[in-house]
């Protein structure tokens, strides 16, 4: 590395590898790797059933398993429901999704394919 890189997970900036390596690793670093399981995890993986997951523990999952190594996806989609409320009551809801791909025809062929799957 000639010039200064960031590490991916936050603006630091490093001035080679090991550098960047040890950063990463350090608690300086927004790093999920360790981040502990919340119970709504832990249930909806034992339950297997969605509606027992919490949207922020579902992305929290996925990070802890790309900062682990456990997976390492070229192509993520995420998409989800907004509400807004007054009062209590449910005024509109719309779908927004944010999404990092090389090929936009490549994710709609994945999520078709996920659709097939969420359908069994």
């Amino acid at each position: 590395m000639t010039d200064k890189q960031e590490c991916g997970h936050c603006p630091f900036k490093c001035e080679s590898v090991a550098e960047m390596i040890e950063h990463v690793e350090s608690e300086h670093c927004e790093n999920f790797k360790n981040h502990p399981e919340s119970i709504t995890e832990v249930t909806g993986k034992k339950t297997d059933r969605a509606s027992k997951w919490l949207p922020r523990d579902v992305l929290i999952d996925i990070l802890r398993d790309i900062d682990s190594g456990k997976i390492n996806p070229d192509t993520l989609v995420v998409a989800f429901r907004g509400v807004h409320s007054e009062n209590g009551e449910n005024l509109e809801t719309s779908v927004h999704f944010r999404q990092s791909t090389s090929d936009t025809h490549l994710t709609v062929g994945m999520l078709v394919d996920v659709q097939r799957i969420m359908l069994k």
